[in-house]
């Protein structure tokens, strides 16, 4: 059993990811302590914890893919620079 701190580290996110998960019902602790309200999870949980991720990571890669391909073949505004910018700024 890992606590949300070392769960979240093992992963790769934070904790705040973590709870939100739990709170839309996405991702549910093996174990909250009755006390302290400290939630575990399990190794099980963590395999899913990555599929989420993984999923989350590539949805948000296909939509820019999406949205380069919309975008005639000489629009490279999704490559510039946010205004204002000087020409001693970098991007």
């Amino acid at each position: 059993m890992y606590s949300i701190g070392k769960a979240a580290s093992l992963r790769g996110t934070s904790v705040k990811t973590i709870r939100y998960y739990s709170k839309i019902k996405l991702l549910e602790p093996s174990f909250i302590h009755n006390v302290t309200g400290d939630r575990y999870y399990s190794y099980k949980e963590l395999e899913k914890l990555q599929y989420i991720l993984v999923l989350n990571l590539f949805y948000r890669f296909s939509t820019k893919l999406l949205l380069l391909k919309r975008r005639p073949i000489n629009d490279y505004s999704l490559f510039r620079c946010p205004a204002p910018y000087t020409i001693h700024s970098r991007c």
